[in-house]
């Protein structure tokens, strides 16, 4: 895509979502995701490395997706199978997106067979692939490495080892399966990813770099290696229990539980949507990013670079405090994630905090990394559409007297409406998404009815 310096002017225009498309623990539609969350049902089961040791592993327990198989949305494929879980995920969603926004294809074949989907009606020199990837292609990684080490060398490395590896061929495979020629790049911060992705591909977009993206968050790395990783961190639930070991805010919570899964929406400028008459289901209104500057895992106590971004991303939107109707946090089930969001909850809304809805996703799909803020955006839209709020799971003794000690004058109490028990019908103009990763990556989508 080629721009004049004239073209690069940011505007106010609105930026609008007009597709999604997502695979989750709780299935692969949106209707099966929403209708469990609804009804607070768990996508958590237990975890299975069958060719490891198990016993070495203090966690048991993980958010698998079940029965996904690339051939059902795709013609037969071989790369499919080299090239990564992740990547299918990703191909997967991008095409549900796609369909969700009313897109049709056109089936082409190469010389070699293989088939390519052709989007029709979009100029695909104007349309980006922005993703969120927290980790790689872990599967692949894993998998030749242990051939390596086996084989005492690469004698029986394919040369696909290496190319479906990286994080930013999930992009390029996008791009060479819908044969979209714009921008197309990852993001890569931690359990921010998804969310930043969002905010990335709505300032491309204001900027008038694309007139249409493919934006969110996928993830696929509940492995021997990064699941021991997360484990040797005592940063997973030691819960055996799938159906309630991920408890956000609750004062038995030990930590968060893995998962996978992806969720990407389609995001388009507001006149190009109208132009082709698309079928608009919300306004992305803003969104904003921040750094700790504190520690690799542990967000800053003080939550002052958190609560700054909240601001600038309620300015962006042109939105006050006063018009939030919903809050997905970033909700993870960790002894500090928590108590730290809800006080920078306070911080931003002040008393109003307290009369906000706040539900956790995660404490029924478990936490899916980089998939995690396109898959909690798609909630969020979910629940403006709906005017349906799904609970927390598990929350059954809230952390109400939790006290911080090293800053115990901060109020980092667990004390909010965390929507417990079961869904709230209430009508919601506004809400935020929220997202923190390690390294101190924050960031907030702010979605608007339209």
């Amino acid at each position: 895509m080629f721009l004049n310096d004239e073209d690069l002017i940011v505007t106010n225009e609105k930026i609008v979502i007009t597709g999604r498309g997502v695979i989750t623990p709780l299935g692969c539609t949106i209707e099966s995701l929403w209708s469990g969350l609804l009804a607070g049902k768990s996508g958590i089961g237990t975890m299975d490395f069958q060719s490891f040791d198990e016993s070495q592993y203090k966690s048991r327990v993980a958010g698998n997706v079940q029965n996904f198989d690339i051939n059902f949305y795709f013609e037969n494929d071989k790369g499919f199978k080299r090239q990564g879980r992740l990547t299918n995920f990703a191909l997967v969603t991008a095409k549900m997106a796609f369909e969700d926004a009313g897109f049709t294809f056109e089936l082409k074949k190469g010389e070699s067979g293989k088939a390519t989907y052709s989007v029709k009606g979009i100029n695909s020199g104007r349309c980006a692939i922005i993703l969120g990837i927290g980790v790689h292609n872990m599967d692949i990684s894993e998998k030749y490495h242990a051939l390596l080490i086996e084989h005492n060398g690469p004698r029986k490395l394919s040369p696909f080892a290496l190319p479906f590896i990286p994080t930013n061929i999930v992009g390029g495979l996008i791009a060479e399966k819908f044969l979209l020629t714009g921008p197309s790049y990852t993001i890569s911060t931690a359990c921010a990813s998804g969310t930043h992705a969002l905010i990335n591909a709505f300032h491309m977009l204001r900027s008038g770099v694309c007139d249409i993206a493919i934006a969110g968050g996928v993830e696929s790395c509940i492995t021997p290696y990064v699941f021991g990783g997360f484990d040797s961190m005592k940063a997973l639930s030691r819960n055996p229990d799938p159906d309630t070991a991920c408890r956000p805010f609750d004062k038995d919570r030990d930590g968060f539980v893995m998962s996978e899964g992806s969720g990407l929406l389609i995001l388009e400028t507001e006149t190009h949507a109208k132009a082709r008459g698309a079928r608009i289901l919300a306004e992305l209104a803003g969104g904003a990013m921040t750094s700790d500057a504190f520690h690799i895992t542990i967000p800053n106590p003080t939550g002052e670079s958190a609560v700054a971004m909240l601001h600038e991303a309620m300015k962006v939107a042109h939105v006050s405090a006063d018009e939030i109707g919903y809050i997905n946090p970033h909700g993870t089930s960790t002894p500090l994630n928590d108590p730290n969001e809800s006080f920078i909850i306070k911080q931003v809304f002040g008393d109003r905090a307290y009369k906000i809805p706040i539900s956790s996703t995660k404490s029924m799909l478990g936490h899916s990394i980089g998939a995690s803020g396109g898959i909690e955006a798609i909630v969020v839209l979910e629940t403006i559409l709906s005017g349906k709020i799904h609970p927390t799971r598990n929350l059954v003794n809230p952390d109400s007297d939790f006290s911080d000690p090293y800053f115990p004058e901060l109020d980092k109490r667990c004390d909010l409406d965390y929507v417990p028990g079961s869904a709230r019908e209430q009508r919601v103009d506004v809400a935020i998404s929220e997202s923190f990763g390690f390294g101190g990556q924050n960031g907030a989508v702010i979605i608007r009815r339209y």
